[in-house]
């Protein structure tokens, strides 16, 4: 779920949306800033892929593959066979392989404090760069006249007007999406792929796999950058409950940001 509408403009009469706005703004730029000083710093110390924290290479029961490709064909196929597969996998390699499993979580990598402060400020800084992603494909798709239909979902989230109904959508956008999605992108995927190649190939190839999944051409490269940056974020942390947290606070944005621009026409 992809759809960001922030083009704050002055105005001496400022109502309470414009402020929300410049808000928005200030904790996107805030959080750029902070993420990116602390990425070259990691960089520089040669910390950024691999550390004491980063996720050990999991070696997969001889079935795994099979279940991939099947999770991978049910994916573009058969989406809601995907979202039951993925927790039943994830079940199964958990009790062939515990302690491998548990590492490869790596629930106690973050205390809650760190994990809630890094799933806000990363998450920010992602946004911050996906807004000028997300308007720089839709002009040039424009430009070359291909057409660019919102994605079903958000089309699908535009079209509630009960409360019940959308919170019901953000309780499965924010929490069950997320968790579902990066157990098998991040966790199978990028993990698997990662034994196979090199991380950052492993991240690039994870994260477009990501990006073609939610079937829009629009929000191939700002979801494609999403899922690179969650990948080396999973591996920079070895805790898979970030990209989670993250990827759970950008569907809320996303959300949020319709909400508002809805309540403000």
């Amino acid at each position: 779920m992809l759809s960001f509408a922030v083009a704050p403009s002055i105005d001496l009469n400022m109502n309470w949306f414009a402020v929300v706005q410049w808000e928005f703004v200030f904790y996107i730029s805030v959080s750029f800033v902070c993420v990116t000083w602390y990425m070259l710093g990691q960089l520089r110390a040669g910390r950024l892929l691999n550390n004491r924290y980063s996720p050990p290479e999991f070696m997969v029961p001889p079935w795994f593959w099979q279940i991939l490709a099947l999770c991978l064909a049910s994916l573009f196929l058969f989406p809601a066979l995907f979202y039951a597969l993925v927790p039943v996998t994830a079940v199964a390699v958990a009790g062939t392989e515990p302690f491998a499993a548990r590492y490869q979580v790596g629930v106690g990598n973050l205390s809650p404090g760190r994990l809630a402060g890094w799933s806000i400020l990363l998450c920010g800084a992602i946004v911050f760069v996906e807004i000028p992603l997300l308007d720089g494909a839709t002009s040039l798709l424009a430009l070359f006249h291909i057409p660019n239909p919102e994605q079903t979902t958000v089309t699908e989230f535009k079209s509630f007007h009960r409360a019940p109904d959308i919170l019901l959508f953000l309780f499965m956008a924010v929490v069950c999406s997320p968790i579902i999605e990066e157990i098998f992108f991040r966790g199978f995927l990028f993990t698997f792929c990662k034994n196979h190649t090199s991380i950052i190939f492993a991240a690039v190839l994870s994260g477009g796999v990501f990006a073609f999944a939610h079937l829009n051409l629009g929000s191939v490269v700002p979801l494609w950058f999403l899922g690179i940056v969650l990948a080396l974020a999973y591996q920079h942390t070895g805790s898979l409950l970030l990209p989670i947290c993250v990827h759970g606070l950008f569907n809320l944005m996303t959300g949020l940001s319709m909400l508002l621009e809805k309540g403000a026409s």
